[in-house]
């Protein structure tokens, strides 16, 4: 039977710069610095503490928490494509869905029925609209004045409040136990969201070896992934007591057999200066 840890396996922990990048890049432009010069000057500052929002960029690896990338989080994305947020550096007090409604009809022309108005955060509201002339002629003029309010509209994208940082050291990965089935699925909730997996051994798809359970994965610190994990399984309805949800749990352990650290890579083009440069085409 394996050890929870593999004698010869070596851990690599990343580094700080290895992991968020420094909070200049997570938090808002300060009014003098230079991404800040090249924003439209019509822009109003986004109004603390609801867009300032305070980012601890020394926080350990096991804070993160890895999702893959979902078919509905896709299709969220698509229907998000004529989006814009909306926030006002103003008195809030009397702001409402409402009020937005009756700003795009009355300073756009954008009859209530071709818009739909949530609430969000940090800003103050998601718009989705049903046309895309509307939300490109919102682009155009972002800013308007209504009942002594200034709102603020700019284009919705994902990055939006986002820190990139790359998963940058390799692991392979061994899970011994006796569940009754080894899923994806159930494998991923029991690496608690530590890292990405990318490929699973052919012996264990095929299910040639039931042994274990092995798989190549990708993660921001091996010293994140748990060594043992225990995992209820519920039984079946039939055998549950009213209000007593019964399982079955079995102990599993993880084994990492290796790990390989990959050296930083170029930032993304949207932390860089030509993000901000075009910030004002997103409209369009």
């Amino acid at each position: 039977m394996l050890s929870p840890r593999l004698p010869e396996a070596r851990l690599v922990r990343a580094g700080p710069s290895r992991l968020p990048l420094s909070a200049s890049r997570a938090l808002p432009p300060s009014a003098s610095s230079p991404v800040a010069a090249l924003a439209p000057a019509a822009w109003p500052r986004p109004a603390p503490p609801r867009l300032e929002v305070s980012v601890d960029m020394e926080s350990e690896p096991a804070e993160l928490c890895v999702v893959r990338r979902s078919r509905a989080m896709a299709e969220l994305e698509g229907r998000l494509h004529n989006a814009m947020v909306v926030y006002v550096d103003d008195d809030r007090s009397e702001l409402s869905s409402e009020l937005v409604l009756q700003a795009l009809q009355e300073k756009r022309g954008i009859a209530p029925d071709r818009v739909s108005v949530h609430r969000y955060s940090p800003e103050d509201f998601l718009v989705v609209f049903a046309r895309q002339e509307d939300r490109v002629g919102v682009g155009l003029q972002p800013v308007l004045e209504f009942r002594g309010l200034r709102v603020a509209f700019r284009r919705w994208i994902r990055q939006n409040q986002a820190v990139f940082a790359a998963l940058r050291t390799r692991v392979s990965l061994e899970l011994e136990g006796t569940p009754p089935a080894w899923e994806l699925e159930v494998v991923e909730s029991l690496l608690g969201g530590s890292c990405f997996i990318e490929s699973i051994a052919s012996e264990t798809s095929l299910r040639s070896d039931l042994a274990s359970f092995k798989l190549i994965a990708w993660t921001a610190d091996p010293e994140t992934i748990p060594t043992r994990r225990w995992l209820a399984v519920l039984e079946p309805e039939e055998q549950r007591e009213a209000f007593l949800p019964k399982t079955l749990q079995y102990r599993v352990l993880i084994h990492l057999a290796a790990v390989t650290s990959f050296p930083d890579g170029e930032e993304p083009w949207f932390l860089t200066g030509a993000f901000f440069r075009e910030r004002s085409e997103w409209c369009a």
